[in-house]
């Protein structure tokens, strides 16, 4: 094949592989076994198949080529549109441009320091570095996408067998993972606007990801992730891992020993949390939460539909319950600060610790054995069950219903009921009322005014 002077055209040319060949003009159905630079502004190929040379786009354009093998180089001033990868290897430099590139094969290989557009990868890896810009790519069945230091991607779509790696990215936005894999690492930039439908995210430790939208698939946080929003999927914040700001729909999180959760809000009694020993601060839930180990809450909100639940140690502090709330103690270590606002509190024998406990409207339940201490009764109720105890209530107004053991109840409001089989010892009341039924027992009781009143309706008075 011979030179292409500027302003002529040539077809169905080869370029032998001793061959090196200058276009400067147009050449169409072109075959490179050696060597083709294209340097002119108005250098133009249309349907070139690289078999095994080189293709230097140096300026000029060139269209709808397919790589076989060999190299094609596009530099700055080169346009590529229309590249089809099977073999080979193929790099766009600073200040080249690609557009619509499809990679087929793992043989071929895809470096990017210039900007490409629209960008396909099956089975082969991309790399970028520099300043290398893609705008929306495709990877899918083992296609490979590499940071090596710097670049950026806007719109990318993994789906199954597709990899994203971070690497050192510069940043990398508006992601969908719908079945491949995209790790996060430390040393990558800004990464943001992820949707996850199916597949796995991992976050590595000291790696960062704002506003991830899950709907489906799996993420693993080894590092922080901010702001997601989960209407689906899987969850799981691993030792040394923190997420903040998360809402949860539907779905399932996880948040085990070691990991941290910040301002977190479960609202649908289809989405479920677990703290398997992590800590979590400021949590409020319309849904399912289990606590076990060592998982620490502080600032929980149990609003209508939440449940919370022990089942094997756990610790909260500053609860509120509201109205179609249920606070479950279970096997809690400890448990303290509960405001009841409507909810329901259900104290279990198998509670290691119970703090103060204020009840504005709602329910206290002492169960199976169980001791409440301290409880404040504003309005609202607590029933004291057979075998329980209460110790050092205070009412202002409510209602508490003893049918176990209440010790030391100060009324100043409220009433109080001791059932049959109950018993009150050392009640004191200065306002409300009070009554001890038939079969109930008291003792050690001060009125100590006339606004307190006191009937002993058939139950047993010392």
């Amino acid at each position: 094949m011979n030179n292409v002077a500027p302003n002529t055209s040539v077809y169905n040319q080869t370029a032998e592989s001793t061959e090196t060949v200058l276009v400067q003009g147009s050449a169409y159905t072109t075959t490179v076994n050696g060597t083709v630079n294209l340097d002119y502004d108005t250098a133009y190929m249309k349907d070139t198949v690289i078999s095994g040379g080189v293709v230097n786009a140096i300026n000029g354009e060139i269209v709808d080529t397919t790589m076989n093998g060999g190299e094609m180089k596009v530099s700055a001033g080169a346009v590529a549109s229309g590249l089809e990868i099977f073999d080979g290897y193929g790099k766009v430099e600073a200040g080249g441009k690609a557009y619509n590139v499809t990679i087929h094969k793992n043989t071929g290989n895809y470096d990017i320091t210039g900007y490409v557009e629209n960008l396909v990868a099956s089975n082969a890896e991309v790399q970028l570095d520099g300043n290398g810009v893609v705008s929306s790519m495709t990877l899918y069945n083992a296609g490979v996408a590499k940071f090596w230091q710097g670049g950026t991607i806007e719109d990318i779509t993994v789906l199954g067998g597709g990899t994203l790696w971070t690497g050192r990215s510069t940043a990398i936005s508006k992601v969908k993972l719908n079945g491949g894999q995209v790790w996060v690492e430390q040393t990558g930039g800004s990464l943001s606007d992820v949707t996850i439908y199916n597949g796995t995210e991992y976050v590595g430790g000291g790696a960062e990801v704002d506003g991830t939208v899950m709907s489906g698939g799996i993420m693993e946080v080894y590092g922080v992730a901010k702001n997601t929003v989960m209407s689906g999927g899987q969850q799981y914040v691993k030792s040394g891992g923190t997420v903040s700001g998360m809402v949860i729909h539907n779905g399932y999180s996880h948040v085990t020993s070691g990991a941290e959760a910040y301002d977190v809000t479960v609202y649908s009694i289809n989405g479920n949390y677990d703290i398997d020993g992590g800590h979590v601060e400021r949590l409020t839930t319309n849904a399912s939460v289990k606590l076990n180990g060592e998982g620490y809450v502080s600032g929980l909100t149990i609003a209508n539909g939440g449940v919370v639940d022990f089942v094997q140690g756990g610790t909260l502090d500053n609860v509120t319950i509201q109205t179609g709330g249920t606070l479950w103690t279970g096997r809690a270590t400890a448990v303290s600060d509960v405001k009841i606002a409507g909810g329901d509190l259900w104290v279990e024998k198998t509670l290691g610790s119970l703090g103060a406990v204020t009840i504005y409207s709602g329910r206290e339940y002492v169960l199976d054995g169980a001791v409440a201490n301290n409880t404040v009764i504003s309005g609202g109720e607590q029933n004291v069950n057979s075998g329980c105890v209460a110790s050092g209530t205070t009412l202002f107004g409510g209602v508490q219903n003893v049918n176990g053991t209440a010790y030391n109840t100060v009324m100043s409001g409220g009433e109080q009921y001791v059932k049959n089989g109950g018993v009150a010892s050392g009640t004191e009341i200065f306002n409300g009322y009070s009554n001890v039924a038939s079969g109930a027992e008291a003792y050690d009781v001060t009125i100590h005014n006339i606004n307190g009143n006191y009937d002993i309706d058939g139950g047993h008075v010392e």
